[in-house]
């Protein structure tokens, strides 16, 4: 399995990683529990005026958490608007993660883009002449448009720009075809798709059943996602956590302390917020789901790059059209 996906080790240990947060942050809940208890004694005898002050402390950490989760949203918003639009990023078809990075963010445009009348056109479905000569040219090609719209959202996450550009590279080289799909997975689900559908209507199991090609994980991946019907909320912070869960060892030290520090922020926010809406266990149980669908994405991610692997074995056209260089940087 590793032959195709050299950093599903490293996955399997964020999950443990998270698991280990979701435990400490448990512990440390029962010790200030524990500790308002014997405030709560004392206050008894002696009524102290800091409680207070610790409840504004509190309001103020919520708020600031809602604020966090609120840029996050307003940020894939700008990207699924572009997503959903004539948006169609040609000049990044043939150029390396570096080229995209050194440019100014289109995510900034978003309202400049309409969405085409025409779509989703009704059981779309990519011929095979389509797929030798056009998609990789004029038509959208949108496992390349959802590579760049994720390397479009980290420019701009508050972490990023801490990184040198080698570390920012190393980090999408290895984050970025696992956030695609989960990308391309939750946005299916939104429209009650129970496979793989992308906004101009076009369903890539379809065109793999016409051609018979093996590709079960189109339908599949949709399922943990559904499952549990996860909320833009949960589904914006995984991937933020996601962003951050690189460990190549390609990445500095420095850069690896910074991604481990936002790490460690994004999944505590994550967990906090669950637990604030559905209580204390309840929302450690929604935590254990969210991270449940991460392992089946990292699954499902390892199969797309036996399925790519797979087709380019079989298409001379895959493997010499120019975007394959950029597709090789993120499936290598």
């Amino acid at each position: 399995m590793t032959t195709f996906f050299p950093h599903l080790y490293e996955y399997s240990k964020f999950i443990s990683l998270a698991k280990e947060y979701e435990k400490i942050d448990e512990h440390q809940t029962q010790i200030q529990r524990k500790r308002h208890f014997a405030d709560s004694k004392y206050a008894e005898q002696k009524p102290i005026k800091y409680l207070t002050l610790s409840k504004n402390t509190l309001s103020f950490n919520q708020c600031r958490q809602s604020s966090d989760i609120d840029f996050l949203i307003y940020l894939e918003i700008k990207a699924q608007k572009l997503r959903e639009s004539s948006y169609n990023p040609l000049k990044y078809y043939n150029v390396s993660i570096n080229e995209i990075l050194k440019e100014r963010t289109e995510l900034a445009n978003f309202n400049r883009y309409q969405k085409p009348a025409d779509w989703p056109q009704s059981s779309s479905i990519i011929h095979i002449s389509e797929y030798k000569h056009k998609c990789f040219s004029t038509s959208r090609h949108w496992m390349i448009i959802d590579f760049i719209l994720c390397v479009e959202i980290a420019k701009i996450l508050p972490f990023f720009d801490k990184l040198n550009i080698d570390d920012k590279q190393e980090l999408l080289k290895s984050t970025t075809l696992l956030n695609s799909l989960f990308t391309q997975a939750y946005y299916s689900f939104t429209v009650s798709c129970d496979a793989l559908i992308f906004p101009d209507g076009s369903v890539p199991c379809m065109f793999t059943q016409k051609h018979n090609i093996q590709s079960g994980f189109f339908e599949e991946i949709v399922e943990p996602i559904k499952r549990i019907k996860m909320t833009k909320e949960e589904y914006v912070l995984l991937k933020t956590m996601i962003f951050c869960s690189s460990k190549s060892e390609f990445i500095s030290v420095e850069g690896s302390k910074i991604i481990e520090s936002e790490f460690h922020r994004y999944s505590k926010l994550l967990l906090n917020f669950l637990q604030a809406k559905y209580g204390d266990s309840e929302g450690a149980v929604r935590y254990s789901q969210i991270l449940s669908v991460l392992e089946a994405m990292i699954y499902f991610t390892q199969k797309a790059k036996e399925f790519y692997f797979y087709v380019g074995t079989l298409n001379t056209n895959f493997r010499q059209h120019s975007t394959f260089a950029l597709v090789k940087q993120l499936i290598n």
